[in-house]
């Protein structure tokens, strides 16, 4: 037979559950009998943290836009789109809205910024890009617990 031990350590956070409601001991095995290596290699990018990565995207327009990223597991993607689905949502409009919040939370009059484009603009690109991904992570992980 066939079998590899999986470092989970950077799968969620110790003491949570993952998707399938095992405990997060930080490390599993999983283990196949050798003919189903094909099977065994699909199940293991299922489960491997960054296989479902799940995105969001603002257009700032001059062809600019703030991005972000969040790296789960297929499996966890597909039970949250799935559960999202039930509510007659879709997984990507539910993340691309709130992540369009949270562009626009920077933004008058809430923010200091006209538009997306001004924070471009006052070269604050960056330092806004990297409190939106902080922020989209947080609501990803938030949407899991829900």
């Amino acid at each position: 037979g066939m079998s590899f031990g999986v470092d989970w350590s950077d799968y969620g956070h110790a003491g949570t559950s993952t998707a399938d409601g095992r405990t997060n001991d930080k490390s599993f095995t999983l283990s196949w009998s050798g003919q189903q290596t094909s099977d065994a290699q699909s199940y293991y990018e299922m489960l491997m943290p960054g296989g479902g990565t799940v995105r969001a995207r603002f257009d700032a327009g001059q062809g600019k836009s703030f991005q972000a990223t969040h790296k789960l597991s297929l499996r966890q993607r597909d039970a949250l789109a799935a559960r999202l689905q039930k509510e007659g949502k879709s997984l990507d409009a539910v993340l691309n809205a709130a992540f369009a919040d949270d562009v626009k939370a920077q933004l008058k009059p809430a923010g200091e910024f006209e538009n997306a484009a001004a924070i471009f603009a006052a070269k604050k690109d960056r330092e806004v890009s990297a409190k939106l991904q902080e922020q989209f992570s947080q609501r990803v992980e938030a949407l899991l617990k829900h």
